[in-house]
């Protein structure tokens, strides 16, 4: 389990400098005229980003809030390592869909990596009464004027458009055999509807024709879904229950604007874009290759990491 908990740590920390850009631009755009603004970050994980914020940013004040004890005690654990010890960065441990934070006390919350936790465990791997009301909860939250920092997964702009996958092979010791994960995946996987890939599977099998380069048939979002999963599945069981994306990130804007509006909440959205993390291309290309349907011509892997930053006007 500390060999589990630790490999987890240092794949989360793999995309911390990413993360830290995104929201040192977010910060910058928001123009927060506090001379000491309080940043709450939700769901900190080993806190690496955190302590970075708590040094670049020393005025702020910064609650680095996870529920996981090991995260905790990892946080804990480096504050007095990295950056030397720093009075401006507090952690909290708690749920980050009950936070102890009193009504507009916060001037930037972020949540990075972590509401797509909430959707897939209390959801079912769907948007609902959970997310909303977290959105909710972090809209009252907000002082006026203050910016709600997100970072997660999204779905392609064309999410129900159909692509070819092509099934490759081992490249690494470390990887995960491409057929015999896509096969477990579509079994186990259960947020998305894969009744028809497995079909498909089931029809190469009786052939004898399934395994490297076997050509499967699904939607451009549920290929970036398997895509995303065989890059960290194959290390972590506990991620194949987990859904990614959700929405293309202009509607899930929408959604978030929405839940914010239920709080009585107005936002403006001053930062949105989607972009591909380094990593993933490295870690699928030439094991689950993503091509136009009918054509095998190659398609790039779609931004899938979204970025949007809400300032409150109200």
């Amino acid at each position: 389990m500390e060999h589990q908990t630790r490999l987890l740590q240092e794949r989360m920390d793999t995309s911390s400098m990413e993360k830290f850009s995104d929201i040192c631009l977010a910060v910058a755009l928001a123009e927060n005229r506090s001379k000491h603004p309080i940043i709450l970050s939700l769901g900190a994980g080993t806190g690496k980003v955190e302590r970075q914020i708590a040094y670049k940013y020393p005025k702020a004040e910064v609650i680095a809030a996870d529920l996981s004890l090991p995260m905790i005690e990892e946080i804990r654990k480096n504050a007095t390592t990295e950056f030397g010890m720093r009075e401006n960065l507090h952690i909290l441990q708690c749920s980050i869909d009950r936070l102890p934070i009193a009504p507009e006390s916060v001037d930037f919350i972020i949540a990075s990596s972590v509401v797509h936790e909430i959707a897939s465990f209390r959801d079912h791997g769907r948007l609902g009464i959970h997310t909303e009301h977290f959105y909710q909860q972090v809209a009252r939250r907000l002082k006026p004027n203050g910016v709600f920092f997100i970072r997660d997964f999204v779905q392609p702009d064309n999410p129900s458009k159909l692509v070819d996958i092509k099934i490759g092979k081992t490249i690494f010791s470390e990887d995960a055999d491409p057929k015999t994960f896509v096969d477990r995946f579509t079994q186990e996987f259960k947020a998305t509807d894969f009744t028809d890939v497995r079909s498909q599977i089931e029809a190469l099998k009786r052939n004898g024709a399934y395994g490297q380069g076997s050509i499967l048939t699904m939607s451009y979002a549920d290929a970036i879904e398997m895509g995303a999963h065989y890059s960290w599945s194959k290390r972590f069981d506990d991620e194949v229950k987990e859904r990614y994306a959700y929405l293309p990130i202009a509607e899930y804007g929408q959604f978030i604007q929405d839940n914010f509006r239920v709080a009585g909440v107005e936002t403006t959205i001053i930062q949105q874009y989607p972009y591909l993390q380094s990593g993933y291309p490295l870690h699928v290309d030439g094991r689950l290759d993503i091509y136009q349907h009918g054509t095998m011509n190659p398609l790039f892997l779609s931004p899938f990491t979204g970025v949007m930053a809400f300032r409150r006007v109200n």
